[in-house]
């Protein structure tokens, strides 16, 4: 929304007034101004709003607008429309943008029929309404306004206030696209990228999203670096992925310094450069990415590209954690049990462990059972033990595999059962073998009888459906 209102911004301050009167300056324009010329009172006003050979006097270009506002002068209202909704040169005001705007859309004006519809879109100054929306992104449309072609593609393709309907959505982004409005060419693009409204076509999508790119739009440069990335559409390349990053990252968009600093740490289309890397996660993490926060947490704790700083690492893996990210969440658990730049505590490390458990991270739900198990940072509870390993293993998770077939082994925290630790041993197996599951399975086989041994086959082959299939694609 931000970035939409600022390229809103920008768009109403390039547009200026094809005035016909020959004036140029404060001198030559203010006779002809004070004498009623209405041309002359628009050309004095963009001076004065601009800056134009003098100093830049808001009051004053309000002034001179509304002059010629009086006169009925569409562009003296449109002006007007955008100082009060946007607060350039004056506190905003939505009524009186509403009036101004309202004044030249009923002239046929395009740009202020488009503010308007905006106005109405949002409930700006007036009672919310997507019918009226409509109404005035359709008048201003049809004149060709690319705007106003791109406002009404993407109501129907959002469904924001209207039934979603891509049919009506494409052909309007379609024509914005090819009107050369860099959104549009952008939104087009992810539509043939997801098939949203049109068959899927990489294709497609590559050439509206380089259209866009080529324009400056950051996302659409983006999505191209990843299309390079994957080879989605176009051979694989890492280094044009590499470049269109760049490009967006440059433009301050996060997740494009995320991913130009993972491609300076991997080396991936590039010269491997942790130095850099740090620059442009720090960028990332500077605006909230957490994934950028969370490997500046990873390079601090190992020293890449900067001295390693154990504390620093557990600040950068805090304000990650603090947003929701479960590997953060994990590794800050880490930190706490093992009291690596931070005093030790069980009982924090659990908390943390449970957060990034509860978004079923495997590797936390597996720590979750240690500590039940061994009784650090909670009561010793082999029952919770078996609990947590299970939701681990079920997720693939090799160890907590190996332990829950443990404690089906001892009978501890649920009842003995050698069918089920023969299925959950040699599921561990899969991922690798090792003395311990060699050993474990082992003593296992000599217990079994023919009949459980049978009975534990068909339980792993169908455990190996559920638990190793999905999570190895090559078991």
């Amino acid at each position: 929304m931000r970035n939409l209102l600022l390229a809103l911004v920008l768009s109403f301050l390039s547009t200026t007034a094809f005035a016909r009167t020959t004036c140029q300056t404060v001198a030559s324009c203010l006779p002809l101004a004070q004498n009623g010329n209405t041309e002359a009172q628009i050309r004095l006003g963009e001076i004065y709003f601009q800056g134009q050979g003098t100093a830049k006097d808001y009051p004053q270009a309000i002034h001179w607008f509304k002059e010629a506002a009086k006169r009925g002068n569409t562009f003296a209202e449109y002006r007007l429309g955008g100082f009060y909704l946007f607060g350039i040169t004056t506190e905003k005001n939505y009524s009186k943008a509403l009036k101004y705007f309202r004044l030249a859309s009923a002239k046929g004006d395009a740009p202020s029929q488009a503010f308007l519809a905006m106005m109405y879109e949002r409930g700006y100054g007036t009672t919310q309404s997507i019918k009226k929306a409509i109404k005035w992104y359709t008048r201003s449309a049809e004149k060709k306004y690319p705007r106003a072609e791109y406002s009404l593609g993407y109501l129907y393709a959002s469904g924001n206030g209207v039934k979603k309907n891509y049919v009506k959505a494409i052909p309007w982004l379609r024509r914005a696209a090819e009107h050369g409005y860099p959104r549009a060419q952008y939104f087009l693009g992810v539509m043939y990228d997801r098939g949203q409204g049109v068959p899927k076509n990489y294709a497609a999508a590559l050439k509206w999203y380089r259209k866009a790119g080529e324009q400056g739009f950051a996302l659409a440069q983006f999505n191209l670096g990843g299309m390079y990335a994957s080879g989605d559409g176009v051979a694989k390349d890492p280094q044009q992925a590499v470049h269109w990053y760049r490009k967006a990252a440059e433009q301050g968009l996060p997740k494009a310094q995320f991913n130009l600093a993972w491609a300076y740490e991997t080396g991936d289309g590039m010269s491997r450069d942790y130095n850099r890397a740090v620059t442009w996660y720090r960028k990332a993490a500077a605006q909230g990415y957490v994934r950028a926060q969370f490997n500046l947490g990873v390079f601090n704790g190992r020293g890449m590209g900067i001295p390693a700083n154990q504390k620093k690492a557990v600040e950068w893996y805090r304000k990650a954690a603090e947003k929701g990210y479960a590997r953060a969440q994990y590794n800050l658990g880490l930190r706490y049990s093992n009291g690596n730049g931070v005093k030790k505590d069980h009982a924090i490390a659990m908390q943390w462990y449970r957060k990034a458990a509860d978004q079923d991270f495997a590797p936390a739900q597996y720590n979750i059972a240690i500590k039940y198990a061994n009784g650090r940072g909670t009561k010793r509870s082999y029952a919770q033990a078996v609990s947590w390993y299970r939701k681990a293993a079920e997720k693939g998770y090799a160890n907590a595999q190996y332990n829950l077939g443990l404690l089906y082994y001892r009978g501890q925290g649920v009842k003995r059962d050698l069918v089920q630790a023969y299925a959950w041993i040699n599921l561990a197996l899969a991922k690798g073998s090792s003395t311990r599951e060699k050993k474990l399975l082992s003593d296992v086989l000599r217990e079994l009888s023919p009949k459980q041994k049978r009975k534990a086959k068909k339980l792993l082959t169908r455990y190996w459906e559920k638990y190793v299939k999905p999570f190895n694609k090559s078991p």
